[in-house]
């Protein structure tokens, strides 16, 4: 990576790497160890890490407001930066994305379900919906 990296540089490019805040439950991963160590991923209404969910799988998502998440940041975008000096980096937040979509999602259900138990709707409609959901 770091010798197409220097490549791109030569040729008066810039190398712009995704980084995504979800971070992978993976023990022995660091910035998954640092993370819970350093309490730095968004909590649920227990108190525990939040569990989402993105193309790693299983992921805690990074509390930005949280004092310490700078010295988070500072540590582990630094430590990728020696290894490979990209020139600014793309922050992507799924999170937000998929708390849209399931959002979406479920006001669509609710829409469906309040149209289906309304005593107006037609009987025809329930057993066309009954027929579309089963095929």
């Amino acid at each position: 990576m770091r010798a197409f990296v220097d490549r791109l540089h030569a040729e008066g490019r810039r190398f712009v790497p995704i980084l995504d805040p979800g971070i992978a439950l993976a023990p022995g991963y660091a910035p998954y160890d640092s993370g819970l160590a350093a309490g730095v991923f968004l909590r649920d209404l227990t108190g525990a890490p939040y569990i989402g969910e993105v193309w790693p799988g299983a992921v805690h998502f990074i509390d930005f407001l949280h004092p310490g998440v700078e010295a988070y940041w500072a540590e582990h975008v630094g430590r990728f930066y020696e290894e490979v000096p990209f020139d600014g980096l793309w922050v992507v937040s799924f999170f937000v994305e998929r708390e849209r979509e399931r959002a979406a999602a479920a006001a669509a259900a609710a829409r469906v379900r309040a149209l289906l138990l309304s005593p107006l709707t037609p009987l025809s409609l329930f057993r066309s919906f009954h027929l579309i959901v089963r095929t």
